[in-house]
């Protein structure tokens, strides 16, 4: 901080102080004039990473700007100065002082006028008091740059008190080069902070700003610099980089870790219906069963009872619609034995995607977890498989279903999430499904590929699950209206869930959740 002081007072000495202005949290913006160039001096209050620097170009925002300390400019900066034993910076002005404290927590910036005590942050005012009388006593005039042997035998956190402005890091460098004489080696270290290059040292995502020769930072990657200012540059901008770089891998990680337990229960699921046997043979066999019994048969009845000519003419009961004439049951029986091979087919052909799908996301996140080059990760996070868009991010919002082990439906859970649902997450080649003339839950089936055509009896159990989740969820039948969401509009200024329909066909069915649809846990 010492020749960071130095180096801000060289350049800002004399100079006229036209402002002080905040558009960022923590940070405070001098804007300065010397012989009509302009010169910014930036000051950061942030805990974590406090700091002032000059810039010779700062763009003022246009709104959300706060003026700060208005009653002291404008006014002549008359020096930069550091404190002989703490980490405080003080900023004389023309009939008032600026002081820049930084300790931990209550690092802030605090201006003094006569009497008056203000800070940027806010602070206590009876603390600012007490601050305001030590900031009065404390000598600006020289940096303590040796120590007394006596200080040897001192512990770290007797040393630490004593010199506030020495940091954790420091002393343990000083340890570093000679722990049996403390106080030589922090007269060492500290003349090499005055006089060698200052350096920005980085390793597995950490980054330190130092000088060169320090032994704490051994085997690290630096880079050197002419002038201090140029090094804290460096240091922030790659501090930001770096915490961006780390932000964007823990998204794309928890984007795969929930991913992987997606695609772990699709597993579990569809290995559960594979062991399960198809029954595509049971079905066939009542089919046939009931073909040879055609004339046994009465409409309106609920059951008949055969010989099973199958099975040693045992004698079977076969559940049968009433509704429906005695051809047309046998044929419902095959029909479903039809149903039951596609549907077996797709669900072994999906295990198999669905762990494909499981060890290329491992792979995955484990290249991820063992990168540390930024651009892997960009392009990872914007092409990779892995990545999800923030489409897709929002489905977890909805109730969803797999239809058949193939289509997903999502279904919205109240007003506003059916708009969610419709104008943000619905594509526009998704099939759209809502209830007729009652209240109801927005109901999208996914079309992952617009020229393979849907079935109808995936159209009507996805209708089926909408009337399901509507007011009309205790009648016998109804009527629900569909069509692709390309057709569904919404004008500004409609309440939450009303929707216009350009274009809709509809379709009449049992509101229930049909055999072969499957709900989807999101616990």
């Amino acid at each position: 901080m010492s020749r960071l002081t130095a180096e801000a007072d060289s350049l800002l000495s004399g100079c006229k102080v036209f402002s002080a202005f905040s558009q960022e949290k923590d940070k405070i913006i001098l804007e300065c004039r010397r012989k009509e160039q302009d010169i910014f001096l930036e000051i950061s209050v942030n805990p974590h990473m406090p700091y002032f620097i000059t810039r010779e170009k700062f763009t003022k925002a246009k709104k959300n700007v706060l003026s700060l300390f208005e009653d002291l400019f404008p006014s002549t900066l008359l020096n930069i100065s550091i404190a002989s034993s703490d980490r405080l910076i003080k900023i004389t002005l023309q009939c008032s002082e600026l002081y820049l404290m930084i300790r931990g927590s209550r690092t802030n910036l605090f201006a003094l006028k006569e009497e008056a005590v203000r800070s940027f942050k806010k602070s206590d005012p009876a603390a600012a008091k007490v601050l305001q009388k030590e900031f009065r006593n404390t000598d600006f005039n020289s940096i303590r740059t040796s120590f007394l042997p006596e200080d040897n035998y001192l512990s770290d956190k007797e040393i630490l008190n004593k010199y506030p402005f020495i940091g954790r890091e420091l002393l343990t460098e000083a340890k570093l080069r000679d722990e049996t004489d403390v106080a030589a080696s922090l007269t060492s270290a500290i003349s090499d902070l005055l006089n060698n290059k200052p350096a920005v040292y980085s390793s597995g995502g950490e980054i330190k700003i130092a000088v060169e020769g320090f032994i704490l930072f051994k085997g690290w990657n630096i880079e050197t610099f002419d002038s201090i200012t140029g090094a804290v540059y460096h240091y922030i901008a790659k501090k930001h980089s770096t915490e961006n770089f780390e932000s964007r891998k823990k998204s794309l990680l928890s984007s795969i870790e929930k991913e992987l337990e997606r695609t772990a229960s699709r597993i579990n699921n569809l290995l559960s219906r594979i062991d399960a046997g198809s029954k595509e043979e049971d079905y066939n066999k009542l089919g046939n069963l009931l073909l040879i019994n055609l004339d046994k048969m009465h409409k309106g009845t609920p059951e008949i009872t055969v010989d099973d000519v199958y099975s040693d003419n045992k004698e079977i009961k076969i559940k049968v619609d009433p509704s429906l004439s005695p051809q047309k049951n046998a044929d419902k029986y095959f029909q479903k034995a039809r149903s039951e091979k596609i549907n077996y087919s797709k669900s072994t052909e999906l295990y198999q995607a669905s762990v494909k799908k499981y060890n290329e996301l491992k792979e995955k996140q484990q290249k991820i977890l063992l990168t540390d080059n930024p651009e892997e990760v960009k392009k990872m996070d914007t092409n990779g498989k892995t990545d999800r868009s923030a489409n897709e991010d929002i489905r977890d919002k909805f109730r969803q279903y797999v239809i058949d082990g193939k289509y997903n439906l999502y279904v919205g859970r109240d007003s506003k999430n059916n708009d969610l649902l419709t104008t943000k997450f619905a594509k526009q080649n998704d099939y759209w499904f809502h209830a007729r003339s009652v209240s109801g839950s927005h109901t999208v089936l996914r079309i992952e590929n617009s020229k393979e055509a849907v079935p109808k009896s995936v159209l009507k159990k996805a209708a089926a699950i909408a009337a399901f989740h509507s007011k009309a969820k205790t009648a016998s039948l109804a009527p629900v209206s569909y069509t692709l969401k390309k057709y569904v509009t919404k004008k500004k200024g409609m309440e939450p869930g009303k929707v216009n329909l350009l274009k809709e066909e509809v379709l009449l069915v049992k509101p229930e959740i049909p055999a072969g649809c499957e709900y989807i846990s999101k616990d």
